[in-house]
């Protein structure tokens, strides 16, 4: 798990569909940790939104955790836990997740649209208009196990990642409103994931587990 303290900024996270610039430097701030530990935060977000907004997104929320809790959060995120060679561990999704005490996403404009990342890398079309037919499966998948797993739903905390274009408080509040509409839409049975085997097999676990 990687101490929150240990993060420097924005270019160190994933965003624009590419990883942060931290690399193995990122994984080798990461501590051992058993699963339930103390202070364990998994952390749900998006590779396509904007690195700067989950940045300051994270940041104000991992200062203020800090301050109630007297110590810094350790957070399993993908890009300091997960070598990219490593796509074996996604088979253990739903320990890891679990083994976790509490559940943030960093709930960006594609965080649940797919199709929401080219009108944001062009800044062509407000969230209203998108379709929600192409959402994020993985990002269902991950807050599915959490709570299938004995999570709390007072566990999860949601923080609305605005892009960085979006600095004025009134755009900030636009984008956000955009975003919670966004959200309301979701439809589980839309989901999909890039590969189409990969959606059948995580949709087929939902049901199963569902019965």
């Amino acid at each position: 798990l990687l101490p929150f303290d240990k993060l420097t900024g924005a270019d160190e996270l994933p965003g624009g569909g590419v990883a942060g610039g931290a690399g193995d430097a990122l994984r080798e701030r990461a501590v051992a940790a058993s699963l339930g530990a103390e202070h364990s935060v998994f952390v749900s977000h998006s590779w396509h939104d904007s690195s700067e907004g989950k940045w300051a997104a994270l940041q104000r929320w991992g200062k203020s955790d800090t301050e109630e809790r007297g110590t810094a959060p350790l957070l399993w995120l993908d890009a300091a836990c997960v070598a990219p060679e490593d796509a074996g561990a996604l088979e253990l999704l739903p320990l890891l997740v679990s083994g976790c005490q509490r559940f943030l996403i960093l709930a960006g404009p594609t965080y649940a649209n797919r199709r929401a990342e080219e009108a944001v890398r062009k800044s062509c079309a407000p969230l209203h208009v998108l379709s929600p037919s192409s959402t994020r499966l993985w990002c269902v998948v991950e807050l599915f196990c959490f709570l299938k797993n004995g999570g709390d739903i007072d566990r999860v905390t949601v923080l609305p990642v605005v892009e960085a274009s979006n600095e004025a408080d009134e755009a900030a509040a636009d984008a956000t409103r955009a975003l919670q509409r966004e959200l309301g839409r979701f439809r589980v049975e839309r989901a999909r994931c890039s590969q189409e085997r990969d959606t059948q097999k995580l949709l087929g676990c939902i049901v199963r587990a569902t019965l």
